[in-house]
């Protein structure tokens, strides 16, 4: 009976969590479109802050800088997170399984399936075969679209309206890079 309530429990945790964290990635998409459309709508972000807009912006403000507090952990968590492949393989040449005891009713979980469903994931994601010069022309010009468009986006009119430098370093290359800005890219480079 205990096992019941203990599994039973567990499963109402998964699925309040799931939705939850679903809800959580709906409401952060819809705060990336609000943020990545201001500059070319300014007019939804009313200087009342009484839009849904400013409303979902703040929320999503206040939800940066209360998650902010956790982030040093979690980074720490994953510069270290080789020593659990370091641990896997060792295991792995002595010939033993990693596996690790969870919950009450101790079920195992086999760390080996994991890591090898996620390598054979990733393998057929990145195979070569299945990976055309079409899709990865396609993906080069997109993260180069992408890169170009966040590097201007701080400078549109609508967000920056009297085009000061955005950054700490950006004086630093406009001292360096503007007195040479007539002169062609060879004179430039000798």
């Amino acid at each position: 009976m205990a096992s019941f309530l203990a599994d039973r429990r567990m499963s109402c945790l998964a699925h309040f969590l799931t939705v939850g964290l679903i809800a959580l990635v709906i409401f952060e998409a819809f705060s990336f479109a609000c943020w990545l459309l201001i500059p070319f709508f300014p007019s939804a972000l009313n200087g009342d802050g009484k839009s849904i807009v400013s409303v979902v912006l703040d929320v999503e403000t206040w939800l940066f800088y209360s998650l902010a507090v956790i982030v040093p952990v979690f980074v720490v968590l994953l510069l270290f997170s080789w020593i659990l492949w370091s641990v896997k393989a060792i295991l792995r040449l002595t010939g033993r399984s990693a596996r690790f005891y969870m919950g009450a009713s101790r079920k195992r979980m086999n760390v080996d399936g994991f890591f090898v469903g996620l390598h054979s994931r990733l393998e057929s994601a990145f195979d070569s075969a299945s990976w055309s010069r079409r899709r990865s022309v396609l993906v080069l010009a997109l993260s180069c679209a992408l890169a170009s468009f966040l590097a201007a986006y701080p400078y549109l009119p609508s967000l920056n309206p009297s085009g000061r430098f955005v950054g700490v370093d950006i004086p630093y290359y406009a001292n360096l890079w503007l007195p040479h800005s007539h002169k062609t890219l060879v004179k430039c480079l000798t």
